[in-house]
């Protein structure tokens, strides 16, 4: 099951798609410009092509659970005012 999850993130992040699981964070793709890069070992500048790679935002509930030192139902209440809507 957790493969297959992780082959339909793939595959979405293959074609530049951004991908939401509410409660845990984004994944999106961010393109990286070229530029003009140093070997470190040489000291000779080196032309470093464009490069994409998958950056994850965590969703704020779950930063909100890990950064939290109280009880697993203290945070739940404290969640749900966050989301608590006055209409």
């Amino acid at each position: 099951m957790v493969e297959l999850v992780f082959k339909h993130l793939g595959n979405a992040l293959s074609q530049d798609q951004r991908i939401e699981i509410r409660g845990i964070g984004t994944w999106h793709v961010k393109t990286r410009n070229p530029r003009l890069a140093r070997n470190p070992r040489t000291g000779e500048k080196v032309q470093v092509g464009v490069k994409k790679n998958i950056a994850f935002r965590m969703a704020k509930d779950l930063k909100f659970r890990i950064n939290s030192n109280t009880s697993p139902a203290e945070i739940d209440k404290k969640i749900e005012k966050m989301y608590d809507r006055k209409d």
